[in-house]
């Protein structure tokens, strides 16, 4: 028997007033709410209802049992509608490493947006243009950019970038840059910054 199928039978039957009104309810079929109920009865040594034909009352043993059973399933009821609720808005702490250039232009100008879409979240945010040890840092998550090359860990595309090699006219102006450019050679200049 199960046990708790059949305390939320007995239930359903008291507040339908008959078998075969509680049946319908439950969307079983009115033999196995019948079973479930005898089944309870058996298993606690009580009478918990008279049945006549016409009609089903509740004896003195069966109103308390079903005071008391009825609190419990509420409550029960609410527990899990709790961590139903719980499970399903995002909690805890998020610890994410990315590069700069990720950093700066992609993910801080979201940033206001995420944490008053997901107020319950503790972000830590790292910058690195490094390779990190995931597992040494205790990092959740790494945004970067290329190829994998540690097949432990789960990568998902989440964007293709693009990036432009730029240089101020005056650079490309230079007539030794020009004959590098032709020759394809690369220029000896230093980056400065990127986007």
């Amino acid at each position: 028997m199960d046990h708790l199928l059949a305390i939320k039978v007995f239930c359903r039957v008291v507040e339908a007033g008959t078998f075969s009104r509680a049946a319908d309810l439950l969307a079983m079929p009115k033999s196995t709410v019948t079973k479930l109920v005898q089944e309870l009865e058996a298993h606690l040594r009580l009478k918990l209802l008279h049945r006549t034909t016409r009609r089903v009352t509740v004896t003195m043993e069966g109103a308390a049992y079903y005071e008391r059973t009825t609190k419990l399933l509420y409550e029960l009821d609410d527990i899990e509608s709790n961590i139903s609720n719980e499970q399903s808005v995002p909690r805890g702490r998020l610890k994410v490493d990315m590069a700069s250039a990720i950093a700066n232009f992609i993910l801080l100008p979201a940033l206001p947006s995420f944490m008053q879409q997901y107020p319950d979240i503790q972000l830590e945010l790292g910058v690195s243009d490094s390779n990190i040890d995931l597992l040494t840092d205790n990092i959740d998550c790494v945004i970067r950019g290329g190829e994998l090359n540690d097949t432990s860990l789960i990568a998902e595309r989440i964007a293709e970038l693009t990036f432009v090699a730029c240089a101020a006219p005056l650079i490309c102006n230079n007539t030794a840059c020009r004959k590098r450019q032709t020759a394809k050679q690369q220029t000896p200049y230093y980056l400065l910054s990127f986007a």
